[in-house]
């Protein structure tokens, strides 16, 4: 190497550490500028709009789930009607009974009595269930669930 290039001008590394220092300092006032503090603004109001339209979506996704649990029962009461009625026709404890659908999910009851002599050795948490997949007063003694259970499934009368 030659004197001329080893005698060349050095970087002062000093006045730069200053230099960047000063800049540092420089840089956290553009805080302070409106067109920074409404950015700042800018992002919270979005942040509160996104928080607020999660809420929406949240409500919007209950008010769907309620709707469709009111279809189900909707169409469950509409298929129980018909097999009510077809229910009002038995005269014998010992003729079939049509099962119900039941108004919490829609289902046939699984353990929906066949006969009205079903009804009669139902045992009161079976009663309960039945009465609760119908939507309708699971509170009584057996019998009186029992009675609820024979009413609701359209048993009108019976030969003696």
């Amino acid at each position: 190497m030659s004197t001329a290039n080893t005698l060349a001008e050095q970087p002062d590394f000093p006045a730069m550490a200053l230099h960047l220092q000063r800049l540092g300092q420089e840089m956290l006032k553009c805080d302070n500028l409106p067109a920074v503090q409404e950015g700042q603004t800018t992002t919270m109001m979005f942040q509160n709009i996104q928080h607020t339209l999660l809420g929406i979506t949240n409500r919007l996704s209950a008010i769907e789930e309620r709707i469709s649990a009111a279809e189900v029962r909707s169409e469950a009461v509409e298929a129980n009607r018909v097999l009510i009625t077809q229910n009002g026709l038995v005269t014998d404890r010992e003729e079939p009974l049509r099962q119900l659908y039941s108004l919490r999910d829609g289902g046939l009851i699984a353990s929906f009595p066949a006969t009205v002599s079903a009804i009669s050795t139902m045992d009161s948490p079976t009663l309960t269930a039945v009465l609760g997949h119908l939507h309708l007063p699971t509170t009584g003694s057996v019998a009186d669930k029992r009675r609820r259970l024979t009413y609701a499934a359209g048993v009108a009368s019976l030969r003696v």
